[in-house]
């Protein structure tokens, strides 16, 4: 389940300063402000992720507690629905594993690479070109800002499950617990999906790049153009656009990406 990211919204990197956060803040603030935005739909709920960015992490408490656990908190302990002892144990050891699965979660992450395949002709391999790509990328919704639930709210207990990821099974004398198949043991499900990107927390975008390839490149050749990937998570770099070069006596008038970033 993904959730806001309050170092993206403010455009910092995870170990940005106090004054570095309070300056992409006011930046950001005067430049999608609503009233210079009537048209945009999204304007109003962009500028309360920042304002709620920047409440947390202008306060040294609030944002050591994100950077551990992020926006929704450590994982809520749930108790077993019975006094069974290797019950009370395996919720014990499950949370655990919770815990420790969301704390490595929150880590800084990078983004994904995008590659992208460019046809030339033989002579503009050996004599260099600019050249203009086209490229598939992809952005956080500025509804939720990644979190996929309306107005960037969290998600709720499973129904099914009650929030415990699994279910216990009667076989008689024995007891087993079974992954819950509705929320796929998180606990949670996404009861109220974010209409703009429809839960996704991302929306596809199309990145226009003018690009210098230089002379003597061959078949297979491959330029790495840093930072125009997916975007970082938690403070992490984003990906780089890797574009690979295949010769062919007459290319197409325009190339096109040999696949989406995954």
């Amino acid at each position: 389940m993904g959730e806001p990211d309050y170092y993206q919204i403010l455009g910092v990197e995870r170990d940005a300063s106090p004054d570095e956060i309070k300056r992409s803040y006011h930046q950001r603030a005067a430049q999608f402000h609503p009233d210079l935005h009537p048209h945009d739909p999204d304007a109003e709920a962009r500028l309360r992720s920042l304002n709620q960015a920047y409440a947390t992490l202008r306060d040294p408490t609030q944002r050591r507690h994100y950077d551990r656990w992020g926006t929704w908190g450590p994982p809520p302990w749930v108790a077993p629905p019975t006094s069974d002892s290797r019950a009370w144990i395996t919720a014990i050891v499950n949370h655990l594993i919770k815990a420790r699965a969301s704390l490595e979660a929150h880590k800084p992450q990078r983004g994904v690479d995008v590659r992208y395949t460019l046809v030339l002709t033989p002579e503009e391999g050996r004599q260099g070109r600019d050249a203009q790509v086209r490229f598939p990328n992809w952005r956080w919704c500025p509804r939720c800002q990644g979190s996929g639930t309306a107005e960037g709210r969290p998600p709720g207990p499973c129904p099914q499950c009650r929030g415990r990821g699994e279910l216990l099974r009667q076989g008689g004398l024995l007891r087993s617990f079974q992954l819950c198949v509705m929320c796929q043991g998180t606990g949670n499900v996404m009861t109220d999906p974010c209409l703009r990107c429809g839960g996704e927390g991302s929306l596809a975008m199309e990145r226009t790049l003018s690009l210098h390839v230089p002379a003597g490149v061959g078949e297979g050749s491959r330029l790495r153009v840093r930072g125009e990937g997916t975007p970082g998570r938690w403070g992490g770099p984003p990906g780089d656009l890797i574009v690979s070069i295949r010769l062919a006596p007459h290319p197409p008038q325009t190339a096109h990406p040999s696949h989406s970033p995954s």
